[in-house]
């Protein structure tokens, strides 16, 4: 569990570094904290609601309308809720509604930055779903092939 830990460390180090506006600083005790939880570890979600609310379904974490249920367990994401899938936003809004409701049951959710997150971060939006863009641009009451600004715009 502490190699663990220090991995996660040394991953907020180097991501704070990278964009330290971005970044809630988290203690040492909060890093290295012995838990009894239940720990449960999901990645790569990459834009896809569907399979995103069946792997936490499945893991006893959120009921079929995606709210918490998972009691005092805690949910890590490793990274890469964006890109490539069409949801990436709503997934963004899932976590962190999870984290406010799992927190009031005594659970926990921590959300990585994966390569996905640092390469939007940096501007890089090419493996960001083009039906997304779309959607992001009109529901901002912009042309559609204007995606990429909007996007830039709320996340980077």
């Amino acid at each position: 569990m502490f190699r663990i830990n220090v991995t996660v460390f040394i991953l907020f180090v180097f991501v704070a570094e990278v964009c330290p506006e971005q970044i809630t600083p988290i203690t040492r005790e909060e890093i290295i904290e012995p838990t009894t939880k239940r720990l449960v570890a999901i990645g790569d979600l990459h834009g896809d609601w569907k399979n995103a609310l069946s792997v936490l379904q499945l893991s006893n974490l959120t009921d079929d309308q995606g709210h918490w249920i998972g009691g005092t367990a805690h949910l890590v994401q490793t990274g890469d809720i964006v890109d490539r899938g069409p949801n990436s936003t709503d997934l963004i809004d899932l976590f962190a509604r999870l984290q406010v409701e799992a927190a009031e049951a005594g659970g926990k959710v921590t959300c990585l930055l994966g390569n996905h997150e640092l390469m939007i971060l940096s501007g890089d939006l090419r493996y960001v779903s083009q039906q997304e863009l779309k959607t992001l641009a009109v529901a901002a009451g912009r042309p559609a092939h204007e995606g990429k600004a909007v996007w830039s715009a709320q996340f980077a």
